[in-house]
């Protein structure tokens, strides 16, 4: 998480308060007081209506593109991974930056797969030697299924073929 604004704070174990300046790191030891100032890009209120603020992303723009014509900003994407997380709004902003990415990307892939379900682009294709794989276009999203799952897949509504997909992408 980086710094939009001049910040001046104590990093934890320093003596002194230390200047921090746009585009500077911020130190886990302030974020919560970083967030609270407004000096730090990529922090959300929390998706439950409550007062919390959840850290977001410092890689991602404030509209991330989905599909053609179709973007979400930042804010509802760090409100969505953050419920799918399960975490509390602490564990959440405790995560260190790379693993909130981490879900953050996650996030985007399975709006991605749902945008493509929603378009009717998700199928189930023999991909050769006994093998079938779910595609979309030309991406192959899920592989390694037998005949009969191929089958069973490509009879399932849109939100069971997106939480199929969101399921086998997590193992």
């Amino acid at each position: 998480m980086k710094f939009v604004k001049p910040f001046k704070g104590i990093v934890a174990g320093d003596r002194y308060a230390r200047d921090f300046f746009a585009g500077d790191q911020c130190p886990t030891s302030l974020r919560e007081a970083a967030v609270a100032a407004g000096a730090v890009a990529g922090a959300e209120r929390s998706a439950a209506g409550e007062n919390e603020i959840l850290l977001g992303s410092s890689i991602l723009a404030a509209d991330v593109q989905i599909a053609a014509g179709v973007t979400v900003p930042l804010g509802q994407l760090v409100a969505r991974a953050f419920e799918d997380s399960g975490l509390s709004a602490d564990a959440w902003n405790a995560l260190d930056d790379d693993a909130r990415e981490e879900k953050l990307a996650s996030t985007v892939e399975l709006l991605e797969v749902e945008a493509r379900v929603v378009e009717g682009d998700l199928v189930a294709r023999h991909r050769g030697g006994g093998s079938y794989s779910v595609m979309s276009e030309d991406k192959e999203l899920v592989e390694g299924l037998k005949k009969a799952e191929a089958h069973d897949f490509n009879s399932l509504d849109a939100a069971a073929k997106t939480a199929f997909v969101a399921e086998r992408r997590k193992g």
